[in-house]
């Protein structure tokens, strides 16, 4: 099934950068997408002293999805290593997916 992904407005630097339109912005277009209907959560470790529970906050966008759509978790603080959960993480967008959620810490 195709899925129509939604339009924005991109800002541009100024009117004259645009090439579009008056007001500063480039419209963009819907554009029919053969997207899996599937998310991937991703929780990034709480950290020592724990910071926020990602995992939590996971379960809490799970909650708002349809109980239909399939859903990959990647929970770093519960990975083997760092690199097995990049490696999900990049399968998993490969994979392609209709939405994608990153709970982390800011760097």
């Amino acid at each position: 099934m195709a899925t129509a992904l939604p339009t924005f407005r991109w800002p541009s630097a100024s009117k004259d950068h645009s090439g579009r339109g008056s007001d500063g912005f480039q419209d963009c277009e819907f554009s029919p997408a053969t997207v899996p209907q599937s998310a991937l959560l991703i929780a990034d470790n709480p950290g020592d002293p724990p910071v926020f529970d990602f995992e939590e906050g996971n379960d809490n966008v799970q909650a708002l999805l349809p109980p239909s759509m399939p859903v990959q978790r990647v929970n770093i603080r519960t990975e083997p290593s760092n690199a097995q959960a990049t490696t999900d993480i990049v399968n998993g967008m490969n994979q392609g997916k209709a939405i994608i959620t990153t709970q982390a810490t800011a760097m």
